[in-house]
């Protein structure tokens, strides 16, 4: 019997961001899915105004909010894995994958 469970590769997140390496993070995950910046609020789930701040501003961002956007470039990873085994059989990007 297979089960499909999601597993979390390197998410730990150090309890202080350094805002400006999120920035980089967020600006380089914006750039290659040609996201625009309202684009990119919606999937992080945070006001489009905090991105801006982010992006193009010094004013300060919450500890929490820099979290949020860290997470949202952070691709979480799928594997299907046997139940009673603990046998990996497959890994992947998408949810979806697991079911091919």
């Amino acid at each position: 019997e297979l089960t499909t469970i999601t597993v979390h590769f390197n998410r730990e997140e150090p309890d202080l961001m350094d805002r400006d390496s999120v920035r980089k993070m967020v600006q380089n995950y914006i750039n290659k899915d040609n996201l625009s910046n309202p684009e990119f609020a919606r999937q992080a789930k945070i006001n489009d105004r905090t991105v801006r701040r982010l992006l193009n501003s010094e004013e300060s961002i919450s500890d929490s909010a820099l979290k949020k956007l860290a997470a949202a470039c952070v691709q979480p990873k799928f594997a299907v894995v046997g139940f009673n085994s603990g046998k990996v059989y497959f890994r992947g990007e998408h949810h979806a994958d697991c079911t091919r």
